[in-house]
């Protein structure tokens, strides 16, 4: 279009910062400089509240609700996964203890055996 308009392109942005601004859409702008053009990270999170049928009222509640207790969700997971760590530990304990009831016992039969020949 600039090269039609015989424009640079310096001032064909002008041009079309000021028609975004009339138009009401210079917030867009705003956006894509502070995202320094990595906007597909926005473009997903639109493309899923779509699918999800959300509203942005209801992204901007999510996204509060998401703030507020994420540290406490990563907490809990850090302390579940201490807890989970622990049991598993136990469990290890728990077979190694089985397995030495279970020598005790073989131990015991044998012991029992030997006597009862010597009798």
């Amino acid at each position: 279009m600039s090269i039609i308009l015989n424009i640079g392109q310096a001032q064909a942005t002008a041009y079309h910062g000021e028609y975004l601004k009339l138009v009401q859409l210079d917030d867009i702008i705003k956006i894509y400089q502070e995202l320094q053009g990595a906007v597909w990270y926005f473009v997903k999170l639109c493309k899923e509240a779509k699918a999800a049928k959300m509203g942005a009222s209801q992204v901007i509640n999510l996204l509060r609700i998401a703030n507020n207790y994420l540290p406490s969700v990563e907490h809990r997971c850090e302390e579940l996964q201490k807890e989970n760590n622990f049991l598993a530990i136990i469990a290890t304990k728990y077979r190694q203890i089985q397995n030495l009831n279970s020598q005790i016992r073989d131990t015991g039969k044998s012991l029992d055996a030997g006597r009862h020949e010597k009798e």
